[in-house]
């Protein structure tokens, strides 16, 4: 019986969308699960020849999906993944330091990535997967106290999973820390709020497979929609400060910081440190719900509707600081 944890995990962005890299793949992350889920979708046709059953049945449309969790390193993949869910980056240096600030922002169309699993490295094992011509469908980040930052992701893909002719011979994995709960915080407009014990949130790109007659059971790519984002958290009920803001149907902001390591321990006039940013400019409270139960502490469970701001121009603003170059993020087979 193999054992999963023994194999790897990679992605790498496509020179051409669709098409799989000639190379092995160079950008690993340790997930905590994956699948790269295949729908066939059948062609059965009812006639009459004798019988009440299908008389001619044949293989139909090929869906393929990638799907896993993972901690939340803020370097190399994951770096990869942003820019793969929302579609463009820019790099900055941060001041007096090596640095890197990256900001992710909206594009016309998303990067195409091809994924890669198996259940062991240089030989052995049974399975050994790529999937090619992936979009990023969705990103959700939860944290908790005394949880790390989990990150599931979910991509659609064009072509059935193939098996690459060769194994990566070397395997680089993120060196620092993710991220717990212990560098994570929460400001509402801005000012630093002490009250949330978990957050949630989803990135969402609304895609569709785009299907047609070229002789092949494949979609030909994939194309991007809307891109949407859900909010959630639960918080110790000291005030009403944000039930006001659902009472009063009041604009507000959000934003959830993520902060780990140090990046630069050379960096003037103090160290950097490796960190994500989730900012929503325009939110409001759409659902306030306040359980009480005798002989407990009571919390409240909040829900925000996220809108765009046509202010900041963004749904979501989204950095990540590390050490990468820009060519980690953008850089393709």
């Amino acid at each position: 019986m193999t054992q999963s944890s023994f194999g790897y995990f990679a992605l790498q962005n496509e020179s051409v969308p669709g098409t799989s890299p000639a190379t092995d793949m160079s950008l690993f992350l340790p997930v905590k699960d994956v699948d790269f889920p295949v729908d066939v979708t059948f062609i059965e046709i009812m006639e009459i020849a004798g019988s009440r059953q299908a008389f001619s049945s044949f293989d139909g449309p090929v869906r393929p999906d990638v799907t896993f969790s993972t901690a939340f390193y803020p370097a190399g993949g994951m770096g990869t993944l942003l820019r793969g869910l929302f579609g463009s980056v820019s790099t900055a240096a941060v001041s007096g330091s090596t640095a890197k600030l990256h900001t992710f922002g909206d594009a016309v169309a998303l990067p195409s990535i091809s994924f890669e699993r198996s259940d062991a490295r240089a030989s052995g094992g049974i399975i050994q997967q790529r999937v090619s011509g992936c979009k990023i469908e969705s990103m959700s980040f939860s944290c908790a106290y005394g949880e790390d930052v989990n990150v599931q992701v979910s991509a659609q893909g064009i072509h059935f999973p193939t098996t690459p002719a060769s194994k990566p011979t070397t395997f680089t994995y993120p060196t620092m820390n993710p991220f717990i709960f212990t560098g994570a915080s929460v400001k509402i407009d801005d000012i630093a709020s002490l009250v949330f014990k978990s957050v949630d949130f989803e990135i969402t790109n609304t895609l569709e497979r785009q299907e047609a007659l070229n002789k092949t059971r494949e979609a030909y790519k994939i194309m991007e929609g809307g891109l949407k984002s859900t909010l959630t958290g639960t918080l110790i009920f000291d005030d009403l400060t944000i039930y006001n803001k659902l009472k009063n149907s009041t604009y507000l902001s959000v934003e959830v910081d993520f902060e780990g390591d140090v990046a630069d321990s050379m960096a003037t006039p103090s160290p950097v440190k490796y960190a994500a940013t989730f900012k929503w400019p325009k939110v409001k409270v759409s659902k306030f719900g306040i359980p009480m139960t005798a002989g407990e502490i009571m919390e409240a469970d909040v829900e925000f509707s996220v809108q765009f701001d046509k202010t900041t121009n963004e749904l979501v603003h989204c950095t990540l600081t590390n050490n990468d170059a820009l060519t980690v993020y953008t850089a393709a087979s």
